[in-house]
């Protein structure tokens, strides 16, 4: 296969992991950017944002954190938000430097994000009105930086907000170009990989910008703890599926469990032991795999990986259901044994 042929195929693998409704549900939330106020920008064209700023200026922050900078924000300056259709412009830089001081004022790595806004009230607020200043400056200073901590770490705003400017200039441009759902897969991928894609589509699905989201089945399933050699007996002699339901494989194929090593890394492995969670779960296309999804046993006995578990549910549509729904429940029956 030369090339060009493997460009062709690799399209087409792209094609089919979109339904007809999802490209013209597609089309018809690209319209929605008309009815809001002037400048105005959509959710979603605030997330590709956002992507984009973390992604140049090397943001590289958990999602809990990106998620009390937004929600603090929000909470702050409610009227930066059209309810799920649009926000203002200086929400974006402002998301940012709240997103910088909550990071800066992290004491442990296992602190709640929410914990430490609140804690850091005083420098979030400080460097939100950094932000505003800045933003309606007609003659900005090109280095603006301002402490966000008591260690006196600092932020230019300047180059914040002129980043936040030039990047969304670049989104706002795509506005003007209506593009079908398939070439815009392509254009993520082409921007920032395969990841970084699928990350986008999970977000469109989750806003409803591919239409109403599919409501699929999965089991209670079982969470086992398990030593070294029954986890290596466990991925070594049973198959399970890419615990990714955005995965753009074909019907979320075959998947390698981590190596050992790999979850000691990830922090997985406590007292030589591992949690793995191993249920059922219904995919897009409509056939059953099981997946098996890692956990430390620490956030087992606190109740976090419940509350992990009940999030990711909410996330990719999952529901709960009855046990005799599933093809697939005889290696859960046995917890792992």
């Amino acid at each position: 296969m030369d090339s060009e042929d493997a460009a062709m195929g690799e399209t087409h693998k792209d094609r089919n992991r979109f339904t007809d409704s999802e490209r013209e549900a597609y089309l018809k939330y690209q319209e929605a950017a008309a009815a809001l106020p002037e400048g105005w920008i959509t959710r979603f064209e605030i997330c590709e944002a956002l992507e984009m700023i973390s992604n140049e200026a090397h943001l590289h922050y958990p999602d809990a954190i990106w998620a009390a900078a937004i929600d603090t924000v929000r909470l702050q300056h409610p009227s930066h938000w059209r309810g799920d259709a649009g926000r203002a412009p200086i929400a974006a830089p402002l998301i940012v430097g709240t997103l910088v001081a909550i990071g800066d004022n992290m004491t442990a790595e296992d602190e709640d994000p929410m914990d430490a806004a609140m804690a850091a009230k005083e420098w979030i607020e400080k460097t939100m009105v950094a932000i505003e200043v800045h933003w309606v400056d007609p003659e900005p200073a090109r280095v603006f930086e301002i402490e966000t901590n008591a260690e006196g770490d600092l932020l230019d705003i300047a180059l914040l907000v002129a980043l936040t400017r030039e990047v969304l200039a670049r989104v706002l441009t795509n506005r003007s170009r209506t593009e079908t759902l398939d070439t815009g897969y392509r254009r993520m991928i082409d921007y920032k990989g395969r990841e970084y894609a699928n990350r986008m589509i999970a977000h469109l699905r989750a806003i409803g910008a591919l239409g109403p989201r599919p409501t699929l089945r999965c089991t209670t399933g079982k969470t086992v703890l398990l030593a070294r050699e029954d986890y290596m007996t466990l991925s070594g002699e049973h198959e399970f599926a890419c615990s990714n339901p955005e995965c753009g494989c074909e019907g979320r194929g075959k998947a390698k469990m981590p190596p050992w090593e790999e979850l000691i890394q990830d922090g997985f492995v406590e007292g030589g032991q591992v949690a793995v969670h191993i249920r059922s779960e219904e995919t897009r296309e409509g056939n059953w795999v099981r997946v098996a999804l890692n956990g430390s046993p620490s956030e087992v006995e606190s109740g976090e990986f419940s509350h992990w578990l009940t999030a990711r549910n909410e996330r990719y549509g999952f529901k709960v259901c009855e046990d005799s729904d599933v093809p697939i429940r005889r290696l859960e029956a046995e917890g792992a044994a």
